[in-house]
């Protein structure tokens, strides 16, 4: 914004020149009282000088147009108001205060005439835009109010989760993550993720007025401090309860109290007076909420933070020892690294029991093979001995198989095919065995592992089909095989045999 833009502007808001076009002749002190809602500033004057009518109503007209205003005026002979800024309306209460001033004049037995003017804005809210008039008046307000009372005018003013205020001074600018103060109107403040943020809270501490104040450190860490050591201080005070509130396991406001509890390496509990926080040490708590908040295992972090905070709160947690911070990053690191080994060794027990079950799918293959192989040769066995023995009974050369034999031939082959769907049954029963074993071992692992890493380290089912395929397709290629011998050892009977 250019230089001479912000001088017009600096004396836009600062009312007090207004009051003081009516004491030329000597000093006057203004009087301001500011709250979120209103700001009313007052004078009082033991001589009144008027003011030229243009120089009057410039400065009323620069008071911007979301604000209601009135100027009011009081005096011995009478009282008199203006809310409509126009040359005639202005002139016209002048003019009264003239009259009054030459009436108390014309009266006047030597006691001092005393008159008071008054400036009572009623504050317009625009794009979340609203006018602070005085940092000190507003500052002045907060310290006179209960703490709780504090606390509501905050939760009203960031009904929308952020707020910007005009300010009359650039000495009095100052800025959070959810409010902006500066001279310009609609200030570049970054609202922040409020609902995530209460959202974590709520799921790791208990604050029992949640529903009551929904705010957080945030609202209160002053990325930019004003010139004002007073309003600085309430700010950090207010922040520093909103951090213990985010940290604590359980917290509550009662009254100008704070009570905190903290169980970590041991158990804190404090009942903090907000009187009694002075001299916060605003960054190193910033920096502990935002690293919890930010993301990653929340339950870890906090865990981590509030066995620290125990520790290094030998004399109370106001006087909490610096380093909190990077001792939970580094606590941390150790953490993860150990359960980065803990993971590893989970996902190799996982990887080799899958390997198991690959080798068991093997040998329930095998085992077919092998009952294939020794029925095949058993039955041949027995056919061989008959055609040797046929061989050397010249006489019965070409009448293989006698009658008798025959019919144990058939019984063979009979037995040889029961044996094949027996075999065949007892195979599907180990599939589906198979299928349950890999099953349970993903149910296993299910409370230890996530769902997806589940899904990857199993490679989403894709050994377990291929083992599956396998199994399928040997029970196919050797029952086709047992089928075809069979089917070829019945034929030669059939063809073979004796009349």
């Amino acid at each position: 914004m250019p230089s001479s833009r912000r001088k017009k502007q600096l004396k836009m808001l600062q009312l007090s020149n207004l009051l003081r076009l009516f004491a030329k002749r000597h000093e006057v002190s203004c009087l301001a009282k500011e709250n979120q809602d209103t700001f009313v500033l007052s004078a009082t004057y033991p001589l009144i000088d008027i003011p030229d009518a243009d120089e009057f109503l410039s400065l009323l007209r620069v008071i911007p147009s979301r604000d209601k205003t009135e100027v009011g005026f009081k005096s011995e002979s009478g009282d008199a108001s203006l809310s409509e800024f126009t040359t005639e309306k202005c002139s016209e209460f002048l003019e009264i205060i003239r009259r009054s001033v030459q009436l108390d004049a014309t009266m006047s037995d030597d006691t001092e005439n005393e008159y008071t003017l008054s400036v009572s804005i009623i504050k317009g809210v625009e794009n979340d835009t609203r006018t602070l008039y005085s940092l000190e008046a507003f500052t002045d307000f907060l310290e006179g109010i209960p703490l709780g009372q504090k606390l509501s005018v905050f939760r009203n003013l960031l009904a929308h989760n952020h707020v910007s205020f005009q300010l009359a001074s650039s000495t009095e600018e100052f800025k959070t993550q959810s409010i902006d103060a500066s001279l310009s109107p609609g200030g570049s403040g970054v609202s922040v993720v409020r609902d995530g943020i209460l959202r974590k809270r709520a799921e790791i501490c208990h604050f029992g007025n949640a529903g009551e104040y929904p705010l957080i450190p945030d609202d209160f860490y002053l990325v930019k401090r004003s010139s004002n050591d007073r309003f600085n201080a309430l700010m950090d005070g207010l922040f520093f309860i909103f951090s213990l509130v985010s940290i604590a396991d359980i917290s509550s406001i009662n009254g100008d109290v704070l009570s905190v509890r903290i169980n970590g390496y041991k158990v804190v509990s404090e009942d903090i007076p907000f009187g009694s926080i002075v001299d916060v040490k605003t960054d190193e708590l910033y920096k502990i909420h935002t690293w919890v908040y930010e993301g990653g295992n929340i339950s870890d972090k906090i865990g981590i933070v509030r066995n620290l905070i125990t520790l290094y709160s030998r004399s109370g947690l106001l006087h909490m020892e610096e380093g909190i911070h990077s001792a939970a990053m580094s606590n941390f690191e150790i953490y993860l690294k150990e359960n980065i080994g803990r993971y590893l060794d989970t996902k190799n027990t996982v990887t080799t029991k899958i390997l198991e079950l690959s080798q068991k799918c093997v040998s329930y293959t095998e085992s077919f093979s092998s009952t294939f192989k020794q029925s095949v040769f058993a039955i041949s066995s027995f056919f061989i001995t008959i055609i040797v023995l046929a061989a050397i009974d010249k006489e019965k050369y070409g009448k293989i198989f006698t009658h008798d034999v025959k019919i144990v031939s058939g019984v063979l082959i009979a037995i040889s095919f029961a044996h094949l769907i027996f075999t065949i049954l007892e195979y599907n029963k180990k599939c589906d065995r198979f299928k349950d074993e890999y099953e349970y071992l993903k149910e296993c692992y299910s409370d230890v592992l996530d769902p997806k890493d589940i899904q990857r380290i199993f490679k989403n089912d894709e050994v377990y089909r291929k083992d599956s395929k396998h199994l399928q397709d040997e029970l196919a290629r050797y029952s086709l095989l047992w089928m075809l011998v069979l089917c070829f050892l019945l034929i030669a009977v059939l063809t073979t045999s004796c009349s």
